[in-house]
């Protein structure tokens, strides 16, 4: 079965993947879904690291971080090539128009 991602779910895992710091715009429901979808498919966990003791040194720390399946996962988005033009776009990997 093919499984497919919109654009904010990318965003998102990447966000988990890269960043330190939680997804601006956490409080969302579409963001919520899109967590829980991700957490679903276990390409990310909550975060249990500790956070700091003093207020001071507070950010809005990531609630999220990716598994080994979500850094596999990022591996390969990043290496996806972007498409050749030919006749019509077509998948490099395949040749099959996109």
């Amino acid at each position: 079965m093919t499984t497919y991602w919109t654009p904010a779910e990318l965003s998102i895992l990447l966000h988990c993947h890269y960043a330190g710091e939680r997804y601006e715009p956490f409080k969302a429901p579409t963001t919520q879904k899109a967590l829980t979808r991700l957490e679903h498919e276990g390409l990310i966990e909550k975060d249990t690291l500790p956070k700091p003791a003093q207020p001071e040194d507070a950010r809005p720390f990531n609630t999220h971080r990716t598994t080994s399946k979500g850094k596999a996962f990022v591996a390969m988005l990043c290496s996806t090539p972007i498409p050749e033009e030919q006749t019509k776009w077509a998948d490099p990997r395949t040749g099959e128009p996109v």
